[in-house]
């Protein structure tokens, strides 16, 4: 497969690994810590989080009904994954909680079957914080991306910080035209438009304006050009889970078109999900999937600026998935929120 660390830009390059958060490792509970301001646990205020499911005999509850989350007032390691508050409630690794990026990584092999396997996954704060920082790592001053004709307003507007501009393809009803990309990139002079594209914006599904889906036979279509012309692919795909899928095979997720990770077979695509559409926008929680190389450059760019997405809602989600829902009961959510649309 190509190597691609072409598309990264200086600024992605020149990053090095957080040495505070690399101390992390060295902490362990006993071991006096000076370096990064945790505060006792003591000093959290919380001495218990509690939460519990509306219709609480509906058949996604395929575990406990309620959640119940307890500070031990102990220190803690902060890389583990215990949902004790004395350790979500601190500092923590910036990817996120481990077993969320584990269940992450669970669903994308169940639902995606990702096609290129070095691949990895770090957590957001939100799908439009993942578009944030894809572009960050790829985009130069000056760049253009290519973009649907009409498209998510925030596609735009990320772009604008990164001083860039979206050239924009026409659509059909199945998408973006695979002939309009083509003639597109095939036409390009960069003496008159400047450097040809490397990076392209799609939301394959449920498309924000327009409401086009892409079929499989689309994206690929798509995805060929891209490899063809050696771009990378932002799967922003908000819309993913909740689309009219086919007829169900073995289960929900088998109804679904297979998303762009299904066929990336250069390591090209980098996707975007999120758990607004699955769980409520003001959780602000999602995750990128991408390449391993490209999940590094994004986990220095967190590092020094997000640090890490909202721990409480990491353990709230990660409860409500794993010990609540279950795999089966996540899946059996999912079809039922996409039948209520």
């Amino acid at each position: 497969s190509p190597d691609l660390s072409n598309h990264i830009n200086d600024v992605a390059r020149s990053r090095t690994p957080s040495k505070l958060k690399d101390m992390y490792k060295y902490y362990h509970p006993g071991i006096a810590n000076l370096a990064a301001g945790f505060p006792h646990p003591e000093l959290i205020p919380f001495s218990s989080i509690k939460g519990k499911v509306v219709n609480e005999n509906a058949p996604w509850v395929s575990k406990s009904r309620k959640f119940s989350l307890i500070n031990s007032k102990k220190e803690q390691d902060p890389l583990s994954s215990s949902l004790d508050i004395a350790n979500f409630m601190e500092y923590t690794n910036s990817a996120g909680l481990p077993d969320l990026l584990r269940w992450c990584s669970k669903i994308n092999t169940r639902v995606h079957k990702p096609a290129f396997k070095d691949i990895d996954v770090i957590m957001t704060n939100g799908a439009s914080d993942g578009l944030t920082k894809a572009y960050g790592i790829l985009l130069s001053q000056g760049d253009t991306v290519i973009t649907d004709a009409f498209t998510f307003t925030n596609g735009f507007k990320a772009l604008e910080q990164f001083g860039c501009e979206a050239c924009p393809v026409a659509s059909d009803s199945e998408g973006m035209s695979p002939a309009s990309l083509e003639a597109t990139l095939r036409t390009w002079e960069p003496a008159v438009n400047g450097k040809r594209p490397h990076v392209m914006y799609l939301i394959p599904v449920a498309q924000n304006p327009t409401g086009t889906t892409m079929s499989l036979k689309r994206k690929q279509q798509i995805y060929d050009i891209a490899s063809k012309f050696d771009l990378i692919i932002i799967e922003d795909d908000p819309y993913f889970f909740i689309q009219f899928g086919g007829p169900k095979k073995t289960g929900f997720f088998d109804s679904l078109i297979p998303s762009f990770l299904n066929i990336d077979t250069d390591g090209r695509v980098i996707r975007l999900d999120t758990f607004s559409k699955m769980i409520g926008p003001g959780s602000r929680l999602g995750w990128i999937t991408a390449r391993s190389n490209f999940i590094q450059y994004i986990l220095r760019a967190t590092e020094g600026s997000t640090q890490f997405p909202s721990g409480l809602t990491q353990a709230v989600v990660l409860n409500l998935v794993t010990n609540v829902y279950g795999e089966k009961g996540w899946e059996t959510w999912l079809e039922h929120v996409r039948d209520e649309y």
